[in-house]
Formats: structure tokens, sequence, C-alpha cells
């Protein structure tokens, strides 16, 4: 639990440094089509218009470089403050996909293995 604790917190700080760092690209530069990508903004827009969400950020970075960067929405409904680029977001309950990302790239290194007894579990059912 220690070990996660320090692995999150180190990536939080580490974030913005990294996504600061990158330069933008036109998509098709990196591989990307421009006309897919047209289709996040669809989609964030369908969710503040459905209200589920009042704004968000999104961005999609490929090869070292950002492809696309928007901000949608409000960062604040009464105020009607629109959402900058660079809005700070408070999440949450953000340890779990953190620690899920980093076994997944330690299992692509070969250096974990993951694997199911399932002796253990048929002999629970039959008892």
């Amino acid at each position: 639990m220690r070990l996660s604790s320090r692995f999150s917190s180190l990536l939080l700080f580490a974030l913005p440094l990294t996504a600061s760092s990158l330069q933008e690209a036109k998509p098709e530069d990196v591989g990307l089509s421009k006309e897919r990508l047209v289709r996040t903004r669809e989609t964030v827009q369908h969710h503040i218009d459905s209200r589920q969400i009042a704004g968000a950020v999104t961005v999609v970075a490929r090869r070292g470089k950002i492809a696309h960067l928007e901000a949608h929405g409000a960062m604040d409904l009464d105020s009607k403050k629109p959402m900058a680029k660079d809005s700070i977001f408070r999440i949450f309950s953000m340890s779990k996909p953190i620690a899920g990302a980093a076994i997944l790239m330690l299992m692509e290194e070969g250096k974990v293995r993951l694997t199911i007894q399932f002796r253990s579990s048929f002999r629970s059912l039959r008892e």
C-alpha cells in the first residue's frame, strides 16, 4: 500500500512536467486522422448537452507530440466561466487505474506474470 501511494504521488507530480514539455503537432504528422479526432469533440459535447458533465479538457498525444488539445464546456455552471486548457481537476479514486496500468506495463516487460489457480476455486465451490 505504501509503495502504491508513493508511485501514484510521483506519477501525479511527473505528469504536468511531461505534458508541458510535449510539443504540439498536426494529427497527420503523428499518424492520426483529423476527421476522427472530431469524434472526440462530438462525444464530449454530447455529454455536456445531456448534462452529465459541465465541461472537460481532452488531449491526445502520440510519438511525444500533442495532436489534439481542446477545452469543452464550462468550469462552473453558475458563473458560466468557460473551461480552460490548463484547468486543474480534483480527481478521486485514481489509484486503481494507475496501479492497473503499472501492472500491465510490467506484464508487457515480462517482469510480472499473473496466474489463476482453479483448484482452490473449484474446491471451495464444492464444499
